[in-house]
């Protein structure tokens, strides 16, 4: 098989690609069985949409010498027919990837990612970063930030400290 696609999911994952006999392949396989099923296909190249778990199983399918495509979900999008659900989603990940003029992005080292996390890039919906706010909550408040990410001192709502920096701005 020329190209898999692979809709990532938490606990299960939907597969889709076309075998060389023009065969329809189209399957839902668990965590455990993924690698397992994949390199029972056998592919040579591997389509998904660019995510964090998709750098990590973008390394692991690397590591196993396939190559790797990673698709920005909005270009996935226009792809998708009908209903959304995992099969659909594969389907259109598998008709992005093979668009001559498809841009992909590449697969980050455990390194990059690592990095991404760690100098504050990736925020939560409470808009602080996700380490600082894990720092805040492991580490007894007069130790040494544990990531490098320091959020300056706590500032309690209603404290003197707090009052003084609302009368600053």
């Amino acid at each position: 098989m020329d190209l898999l696609a692979i809709d990532l999911g938490k606990q299960s994952f939907h597969l889709h690609g076309i075998d060389a006999g023009g065969v329809l392949v189209s399957r839902k396989v668990s965590r455990a069985k993924l690698v397992e099923t994949v390199n029972e296909i056998a592919p040579e190249k591997i389509a998904m949409e660019a995510c964090a778990s998709a750098h990590h199983w973008g390394r692991w399918f690397m590591a196993d010498g396939r190559q790797v495509r990673l698709i920005n979900p909005r270009f996935v999008k226009p792809f998708v027919r009908g209903s959304k659900n995992d099969a659909v989603d594969a389907d259109a990940i598998y008709e992005a990837a093979i668009r001559p003029t498809m841009r992909f992005v590449p697969v980050k080292s455990i390194e990059q990612h690592s990095a991404y996390e760690i100098d504050g890039s990736s925020y939560s919906e409470g808009g602080e970063p996700i380490l600082a706010r894990l720092d805040l909550a492991l580490r007894p408040l007069d130790q040494k930030p544990l990531f490098g990410v320091s959020l300056g001192p706590i500032v309690v709502p209603g404290s003197a400290l707090s009052a003084r920096r609302r009368s600053e701005n």
